[in-house]
């Protein structure tokens, strides 16, 4: 099936010109969320390993009475693992579910908008980078915005399962 390469345009026309959103790096990457998806930021905690768990999800932790997976980003985007002393858990909303993302650091809250919005380049539509849903230029460099539903996407993998972890 082909991308439609005029939905992001829709999608931009119906966003407010300026949203509020959390930066954060990874490496050298500059990331964000909306802050509408974020719950909090907390220093990272103690870790359960979840067994058969994709690599990048470094373990579950008991916040706030939930379990939350915890993902590590530097491993979600291919990179090496490092232990920043800066190191956050972003706790968001990823699929109507709470996941945590550590990052590298926190930077705060940057107003992004559909007037410093760029193009996706076509080579991040055919490749693991479709979790980029947009891309904006600042001064000091291009941030990604991530799109949580498709990074993890929890709908589908419910879907793959077999109902009530039973094998036939």
């Amino acid at each position: 099936m082909k991308p439609d390469t005029f939905a992001r345009l829709r999608e931009s026309a119906h966003r407010d010109k300026d949203r509020k959103a959390v930066e954060f790096h990874v490496e050298e990457i500059r990331c964000c969320v909306d802050i509408m998806r974020v719950r909090e930021i907390v220093s990272p905690g103690k870790t359960v390993p979840i067994p058969s768990a994709p690599h990048w999800v470094i373990g579950a932790t008991d916040h706030r009475e939930s379990v939350v997976p915890v993902t590590d980003l530097r491993l979600r985007l291919g990179l090496e693992p490092f232990e920043s002393p800066s190191a956050r858990w972003i706790i968001v909303d990823a699929g109507g579910m709470d996941m945590a993302l550590l990052v590298d650091a926190v930077h705060g809250v940057v107003t992004v908008s559909v007037d410093i919005e760029r193009e996706r380049h076509p080579v991040m539509d055919n490749t693991d980078v479709t979790w980029v849903s947009s891309v904006y230029s600042t001064p000091d460099g291009l941030i990604f915005e991530l799109d949580l539903d498709a990074m993890f996407d929890t709908r589908r993998d419910r879907e793959d399962r077999p109902e009530n972890g039973k094998t036939t």
